[in-house]
């Protein structure tokens, strides 16, 4: 159509196709400049070697998923893709030395176990949520934390 303004992408820049968080499609340029930060940022917090396994919650359609990828793939490590719902037997079956996701995913998954905890007897309740706690400051006391680039 005349009235569509088009756009012709430059040598620094790739496109892909991923979905809002609600569902709805749509198409993104993104920067490999912008994607390879992303990636050093990766390398930065997460010291592959070729051998170790990446386990994906993300679509391969994912900016984050795609920009990770690229980089996994030419440090000769391998990938493996999963959902929330195989994440446990995923886990058990290719034993990943990392995983990547998105905070959306884990809070999901946190959600699901916090309404799981909460359904229980009083007494297993009270269990969980000691071993809540003491995850926490295990996780403190070794200064594991998030890393917000």
């Amino acid at each position: 159509m005349a009235s569509e303004q088009r756009r012709v992408m430059l040598p620094l820049e790739f496109g892909t196709v991923t979905r809002k968080s609600h569902g709805s499609i749509r198409a993104i340029t993104v920067k490999r400049r912008g994607a390879g930060r992303k990636i050093l940022n990766l390398w930065e917090v997460v010291p592959a070697v070729p051998g170790d396994r990446f386990l994906s919650m993300l679509p391969p359609w994912h900016a984050y998923e795609r920009a990770c990828e690229y980089e996994i793939f030419t440090h000769g490590t391998e990938q493996v893709y999963t959902t929330v719902k195989n994440l446990k037997e995923d886990l058990r079956r290719y034993q990943p030395h990392y995983l990547i996701s998105v905070p959306l995913v884990y809070e999901t998954l946190y959600s699901g176990i916090l309404k799981q905890i909460n359904s229980n007897s009083a007494a297993r309740k009270v269990l969980a949520l000691l071993f809540l706690r003491i995850s926490m400051a295990y996780m403190e006391a070794k200064r594991i934390y998030e890393v917000n680039p």
